[in-house]
């Protein structure tokens, strides 16, 4: 549950006047975070959403991230009551992009392994979510609409416990390449990972606590160590024939 002061996070946002900042999606999480003390069921906390939420509407259409307000909004760049479920998501949001404004359906075929049973929100809504039991198993979400739209449509999918996820694979996309912003802080016991999605923006992993980069880290530190150790060993052989099987002992026991 988040202690952050409502009023304080909105005076922040207007005095924000970094690009970085404003359109690097810290400030949505932050206002979603909320929620949890201040429900959008209650008539006054909606209304101190709207003041907030269209503060930082006005700050992401003047530094250039329009794509990333979240629709529908008025003319004041507040948002209508039928934009605060897609802002306001169950789980962490992990991956946000914004759909181009054509008709017809998108799909997204997810391939996890978790060691406990773990919920997708494919909209960030509860009624429209998946459960993952344990093990691997795939499951899709769909997107679709039935006419070309104007104004992009942002789209997120959550997770109730990123951390149980120990294999993440993108198996398929149809009707679109999905792009966006993909943040994986949260998997801190992913061990795989796959995705070939080239047009994803920016790929945020937890490089502290992920279980996946201390392997890469560890492998490369131990290959590092090898390969000095080898170096000393040719500047102090005596011969050639020496530094063979000095080197050969060595990879014999990097196999041990």
């Amino acid at each position: 549950m988040s202690s952050e002061q409502p009023n304080l996070l909105k005076n922040e946002i207007h005095t924000t006047f970094d690009s970085s900042i404003i359109g690097g999606g810290t400030f949505q999480t932050r206002i979603s975070a909320l929620e949890d003390a201040y429900p959008t069921t209650n008539s006054q906390n909606k209304h101190m959403y709207k003041h907030i939420i269209r503060e930082l509407n006005r700050k992401l259409d003047k530094f250039g991230f329009a794509d990333q307000i979240v629709q529908p909004i008025d003319a004041g760049f507040s948002p209508l009551d039928t934009s605060y479920a897609s802002f306001f998501t169950s789980g962490q949001t992990f991956w946000n992009w914004t759909d181009v404004g054509r008709n017809g359906s998108i799909g997204l075929k997810l391939d996890l392994q978790v060691t406990q049973a773990t919920d997708v929100y494919w909209n960030g809504a509860e009624n429209d979510k998946d459960t993952y039991a344990v093990g691997r198993n795939t499951k899709q979400g769909t997107w679709t609409s039935t006419e070309v739209f104007s104004t992009p449509l942002n789209r997120r999918i959550s997770m109730s416990d990123p951390g149980n996820v120990e294999t993440f694979q993108v198996l398929g996309v149809s009707g679109a390449r999905f792009s966006g912003d993909l943040n994986l802080s949260g998997f801190t016991g992913l061990k795989n990972f796959f995705c070939d999605r080239q047009d994803i923006k920016s790929l945020n992993l937890d490089t502290t606590n992920n279980t996946l980069y201390r392997t890469v880290f560890v492998f490369m530190m131990w290959l590092i160590i090898i390969l000095l150790a080898l170096f000393l060993i040719l500047l102090i052989a005596e011969n050639l024939g020496d530094c063979f099987c000095i080197i050969m002992i060595l990879l014999v026991i990097c196999q041990i």
